[in-house]
């Protein structure tokens, strides 16, 4: 995805990363980045996550995490806020 992204960013509007893949190590200009993660994910770090939002210049990235998940969410409730959350974000920003 951030191939496509970087690539043709005026492209899109906005992108969303379930799990806050580790590529998201950058962000790409006018977009609205929205990030989801497990804050026990064993994969992506969420401290690494939370460092790479911290020290963005992008100003229209959210992070959305959940304390009670890890990689992949097994709560239903955790599921369909998440998705919620990502219908949300690109009806937002089309």
């Amino acid at each position: 995805m951030e191939h496509v992204l970087e690539e043709r960013p005026n492209k899109f509007a906005a992108a969303a990363s379930l799990f806050a893949i580790p590529a998201f190590d950058r962000f790409f200009g006018p977009l609205s980045h929205l990030l989801i993660s497990g804050e026990n994910d064993p994969v992506v770090a969420f401290s690494t996550i939370q460092k790479n939002v911290e020290k963005s210049d992008v100003v229209r990235v959210q992070l959305i995490s959940y304390p009670d998940e890890g990689y992949w969410f097994r709560k239903p409730k955790n599921m369909e806020q998440a998705i919620t959350a990502i219908l949300g974000h690109y009806c937002k920003n089309q």
